[in-house]
């Protein structure tokens, strides 16, 4: 920072972004915060922080490798040695250890910290473009973590470096639960203006289990203080004095909710026993409803017509005569028993275009049951195995998987 401020060769605007950066850099003059938190602390637009940033580095006192920052942010790098003239940049690496940076701000969070590294770059590699860093898709991120997840020892072994105070993961760890990246609350208010060395030792100071603690009850102290108009401990308390082990645990419980209710259908956790509609189990489970016949035979029609090859039940009818299977057609995946789960093996998929798909539909018609109609995105239908002459097979099988699941429950 003093370097910039006595030495840099610019002025207005460039010399604000240089400050800005000099400000996140560490003691090589490396950061990599988002061009929007370089404006932001320059107190400019960013299409004006990017053509500073762009005739600094065509000056050559500040270099930009494109992509080469955590998550693809583009990486900075103040060459103090160009505007100080005094040959090697020689700037001093005292200072105590330094956190490393926070990750660039996702779309629509304003990352008002910036970003330190402790990496040094080792040379000049001339790559002096600068755009536009693209935000953090929240699905990006969760496949990076399964993948990081199914790294196996190495993942081991970062989860132990990321629990090993000193280390650079265990200074990126902190960095995460101070400025948010990866949690749902997003960054701990007005952090940054707390020491984040102070912060380190705090979380230093707990024991790994604590750590998870701290973790796991951070969204939830956070998400219940906004809901209620009040303003949080600062972090550095929070780890200090083991804020979490004095709160209510339901708002444990009402932060998972809200976590959950924000994913989409497809990504939220199943309970056991769980199954897709019109998969193998859901068929299994339509044909033991079929093959028992209505619930309420006297509200069957007496007459059910057949056109185009298909019964034609209303479906006030089927909700009459036979509520299961109303339930079932009308519902989308739910939990099964273990009896039909069972029962998936004795199906099989056959294609809409097929002759054994011409069969089921000639069999359903002969027997008066509603045909099921062939969802989007799938091109055919599961029916029990060996076409309907199998159905007397399947018959036997279902039977003897609930004889089988009534002694285990008896027993």
């Amino acid at each position: 920072m003093s370097d910039v401020l006595d030495h840099a060769p610019v002025s207005g605007s460039k010399l604000l972004v240089l400050v800005a950066l000099a400000n996140f850099a560490d003691d090589e003059g490396v950061c990599w915060p988002a061009m929007a938190t370089i404006a932001a602390k320059a107190r400019i637009s960013e299409r004006s922080a990017q053509r500073a940033c762009r005739d600094m580095a065509d000056a050559g006192i500040l270099d930009i490798e494109e992509g080469s920052g955590p998550r693809g942010a583009n990486r900075y790098r103040v060459v103090v040695a160009a505007f100080r003239g005094n040959g090697p940049d020689t700037t001093s690496s005292g200072g105590g250890a330094k956190l490393s940076p926070p990750e660039p701000a996702s779309e629509g969070v304003t990352n008002s910290a910036g970003g330190v590294t402790p990496v040094t770059l080792g040379g000049d590699t001339g790559v002096t473009r600068t755009v536009i860093e693209p935000p953090i898709d929240p699905s990006e991120e969760r496949v990076r973590a399964a993948a990081r997840a199914a790294q196996g020892r190495d993942g081991e072994q970062d989860t132990v470096r990321a629990d090993t105070p000193g280390t650079a993961d265990f200074e990126k760890r902190v960095m995460r639960f101070c400025n948010g990246r990866g949690f749902e609350a997003g960054p701990w208010p007005d952090w940054d203006t707390s020491s984040p060395g102070y912060i380190g030792r705090q979380m230093a100071a707990l024991g790994p289990e604590e750590r998870r603690a701290a973790e796991r009850w951070r969204d939830p102290y956070l998400l219940d203080l906004k809901y209620r108009g009040k303003k949080p401990v600062p972090p550095g308390v929070f780890l200090r004095d083991r804020l979490w082990t004095g709160l209510d645990p339901e708002i444990l419980q009402r932060a998972e909710k809200l976590k959950q209710s924000k994913l989409a259908p497809a990504e939220r956790p199943k309970p056991e026993g769980w199954a897709a509609a019109h998969g193998p189990v859901w068929s299994a489970r339509l044909h033991g409803i079929l093959l028992a016949g209505p619930e309420r035979p006297e509200r069957v029609p007496d007459e059910i017509p057949v056109a185009a090859g298909e019964a034609l039940w209303l479906t006030s009818q089927i909700t009459s005569a036979w509520p299961t299977l109303a339930a079932l057609r009308n519902g989308g995946g739910r939990v099964f028993g273990p009896e039909w789960h069972a029962l998936k093996d004795a199906v099989e998929f056959v294609p809409a275009n097929s002759t054994m798909f011409g069969s089921w539909r000639d069999e359903y018609a002969r027997r008066r049951w509603p045909w099921p109609k062939v969802p989007d995105g799938m091109d055919g239908l599961y029916f029990p195995k060996d076409g309907p002459d199998g159905l007397e097979a399947f018959c036997e099988v279902m039977l003897e998987v609930e004889k089988q699941f009534r002694q285990e429950a008896a027993e």
